[in-house]
């Protein structure tokens, strides 16, 4: 499934959508790409401060393609509550990786998807919990954390999840470290990145699971509604171009570990 609107699918763009003169290029360099501390997708890696992840090794092959001239510093990490607030308000902000519900899609257009992402409630495995339905969920627990604005509280939610148990933190690294401290019952939060952020505070992945899977989803660009349709098109078939070429896959194979999970 493609997220460019069926209205821009149908608008006749004349010249190589590939090439370096192509008109497009200068509108996509007016674009500003922004990112947050999302690891596996997107992070700054504490080692060498390089900013990296699957979700940045993509973007940097659309460029490729597109002939456009940028590189992983042209990047901006920010909170992901501002990024959303920048994007809001200008035409010429990309922000990524964003997971996709009814209330985004009304507000923003996507490039994308990358599929393979679980969001879902993980806990520690002592805890022993069987889930079959949310309501089993609202019962059983007393505190779940979430990054505020992710879509982890959100779709949580939507699934009929009592938002009282709901409890907010600024980043995925203070998410997890607060359930390995037992103040959380669980956390809804995507599985790979909530993954990455244990392997780098050294704990260890094989105590947690998915006790309650939320939404198998994707990662996608986003962009404001108010966007140049040229540049949303130039972006989903260069997309489309890596993604058939069989180089997203292989950019995300190298990133990514799963957790046991215990429904489907």
């Amino acid at each position: 499934m493609k997220y460019v609107p069926i209205l821009i699918l149908s608008l006749f763009i004349t010249g190589s959508v590939f090439g370096q003169d192509y008109p497009t290029l200068k509108k996509l360099e007016k674009i500003e790409w922004i990112t947050e501390q999302y690891p596996p997708l997107n992070y700054i890696d504490g080692k060498d401060g390089q900013l990296k992840g699957y979700m940045v090794d993509i973007l940097i092959e659309i460029w490729k393609t597109l002939g456009l001239k940028r590189s992983r510093t042209d990047i901006i990490t920010a909170p992901w509550a501002r990024g959303i607030k920048m994007l809001k308000k200008s035409p010429n902000v990309c922000l990524f990786s964003m997971g996709i519900n009814k209330e985004r899609e009304k507000e923003f257009y996507f490039v994308g998807p990358v599929q393979g992402l679980v969001t879902g409630l993980i806990a520690k495995k002592t805890a022993a919990f069987n889930f079959n339905s949310i309501n089993d969920v609202n019962r059983v627990l007393k505190n779940i954390g979430f990054v505020r604005d992710d879509l982890g509280g959100k779709m949580f939610i939507e699934r009929g999840g009592n938002s009282n148990l709901l409890h907010p933190v600024q980043s995925g690294e203070s998410l997890v470290r607060m359930l390995e401290r037992n103040r959380f019952d669980a956390i809804s939060y995507g599985e790979i990145p909530t993954i990455k952020n244990m392997e780098v505070l050294g704990i260890n992945v094989d105590d947690y699971e998915v006790a309650f899977v939320l939404r198998k989803g994707s990662g996608n660009f986003s962009f404001n509604k108010d966007v140049d349709p040229d540049i949303l098109q130039a972006m989903q078939k260069a997309f489309d171009k890596i993604d058939d070429d069989g180089i997203i896959d292989q950019i995300q194979n190298t990133y990514i570990k799963r957790f046991d999970r215990k429904s489907p």
